[in-house]
């Protein structure tokens, strides 16, 4: 894979309690939270006053919506040794409704990438600390990870296949479907119906 001249970023998949490496790989994304405060730059205020993130999360965020730029490469990790995806960024920064909760994360600030490379069972692996713990978003500048992206050989359909398509939103939940399985399941019909209302 030739990545000469191109700018090169890892982003971090989760943690080791919360890995959504695979969510990422499936939908063609790389995903940043919080995110139930809306767009970047608009939700730069009640992330600062609100969710009180610091001005180096706050900078995070920026990196990621502004900075990461089409054509760059994105390396997908977990940890300090664990690559488990490399593509290439396509279009800009969007946010995304759907990726509002991913197992109790709300991860709307996405970024297209076009997977190249995705990890079949077991994710590549490096030494400790290969990969740069911290910020979500960094500059790559480990060179046993770039000479290794270098060498990487890339299958053509995955260069041309197209971005998957997004999730769309959907409004039409039938919650008295919802109810009438719960209360199947054994849910006492009291709990159900706060639910019902806190929901409404």
């Amino acid at each position: 894979m030739d990545v000469g001249g191109k700018r090169i970023w890892q982003v971090a998949a989760g943690d080791t309690n919360r890995n959504y490496a695979d969510l990422c790989l499936k939908w063609d994304v790389i995903l940043w939270g919080p995110g139930s405060e809306g767009p970047w730059p608009k939700c730069q205020t009640a992330l600062k006053e609100d969710w009180k993130l610091s001005a180096r999360k706050i900078t995070n965020l920026q990196r990621f919506a502004e900075e990461i730029t089409d054509g760059d490469y994105i390396v997908l990790r977990m940890g300090t040794t664990d690559v488990f995806g490399v593509g290439i960024v396509l279009g800009k920064y969007e946010w995304h409704e759907e990726f509002g909760d991913i197992d109790g994360w709300d991860l709307n600030h996405i970024r297209r990438v076009k997977w190249l490379w995705r990890y079949n069972k077991n994710p590549k692996c490096f030494d400790t600390y290969t990969l740069k713990l911290g910020d979500v978003v960094q500059l790559m500048d480990s060179q046993p990870v770039i000479d290794w992206i270098s060498g990487l050989s890339i299958n053509q359909d995955s260069v041309k296949r197209s971005l998957i398509k997004l999730p769309s939103p959907s409004n039409n939940v039938e919650w008295s479907g919802v109810s009438e399985y719960l209360f199947d399941q054994g849910v006492a019909s009291n709990v159900i119906e706060n639910l019902t209302q806190e929901i409404d």
